[in-house]
């Protein structure tokens, strides 16, 4: 079964790269991969919502590697392009643009840096980011 080891291997590398990718200081100490399609309901049950199928996924389609979908994914982009919308690829969640400033420019846009942001009631997140234009 080679090519399910590579495949955890791989797996293994881009779930630590994402793990420095969005700041995460302590290593986790177990993590575990899942087959598309295979989630234990335990895992499944951590999430609000689950759709079986991801909106514009094509089972069809082919495969892509994993460490290009993660970078796709915690891809930064500069505040203007965030604030105009025009030109951000297809795919970036417009709901949570936030999520795609680097963190000079969140510290720059907002004066704290992300962790102080979470620590503010919700009102005035919302209230902070209307007033950046990235709401």
């Amino acid at each position: 079964d080679s090519v399910r080891i590579e495949t955890q291997t791989e797996g293994e590398d881009v779930g630590m790269s994402w793990i420095r990718a969005v700041g995460r200081t302590r290593t986790p100490r177990l993590f575990r991969i899942f087959e598309f399609e295979e989630e234990p309901e335990e895992f499944v049950a951590l999430f609000a919502e689950w759709n079986e199928w991801s909106e514009g996924y094509d089972p069809q389609s082919p495969s892509r590697p994993l460490k290009e979908l993660i970078a796709e994914r915690t891809q930064t982009f500069d505040v203007g392009a965030l604030r105009s919308r025009t030109s951000l690829p297809e795919g970036i969640d417009t709901k949570n643009l936030l999520q795609y400033l680097s963190s000079e420019d969140f510290k720059r846009v907002f004066s704290m840096n992300e962790e102080e942001f979470a620590k503010l009631p919700a009102w005035k997140q919302i209230r902070l980011k209307k007033e950046a234009g990235l709401f």
